[in-house]
């Protein structure tokens, strides 16, 4: 199993998120071209995918909809720069992040998005890597990937692969 599927399984799992309760493909559906087809996407609390998700008692409003993730390995790439270094290529419609392992955790770490109420921002992802490391499928899928033994997980390398890989989401 190479890197670009152990991503594709932790996609559709909800363990990435502080409650347990949506998972990165919730809100980059492919019924939905790896969006959510809402104008404001719902995150932590709701139920539901794509136009259909409802918000939940517990729901944060979110300020952002979900952008498609297809082809975001070209990001940067424009006629007068045929070339972006994968650690400078612009993430989000607003650039605000460098590279996909940098935009991959945060939404795990947003509190609307991914992590909820339960952990900080700081606590979110030793927290992740530590419901990962008790699963032997994530240690052996993690460890197939990038060639590790047990020096850790490391989330945000695998939370990137399937958006780098051209037409891969």
């Amino acid at each position: 199993m190479n890197n670009v599927n152990l991503a594709a399984v932790g996609v559709w799992d909800p363990i990435l998120s502080g409650d347990r309760d949506v998972a990165c493909a919730t809100c980059h559906h492919p019924s939905h071209a790896y969006a959510d087809g809402r104008a404001i996407s719902i995150g932590v609390g709701g139920s539901g995918l794509g136009p259909a998700r409802r918000s939940g008692a517990l729901t944060r409003p979110m300020h952002r909809n979900s952008m498609t993730i297809l082809d975001v390995a070209w990001n940067g790439l424009i006629a007068t720069t045929p070339s972006v270094s994968p650690e400078a290529a612009p993430m989000f419609w607003d650039s605000r992040e460098r590279s996909l392992e940098t935009q991959a955790l945060k939404p795990l770490q947003n509190q609307e998005e991914m992590r909820g109420d339960t952990f900080s921002e700081e606590q979110i992802l030793p927290e992740l890597v530590r419901r990962l490391s008790v699963l032997p499928q994530y240690v052996d899928r993690f460890a197939t990937a990038f060639g590790m033994s047990d020096e850790g997980l490391p989330v945000s390398h695998s939370a990137s692969k399937p958006q780098s890989s051209p037409g891969g989401a």
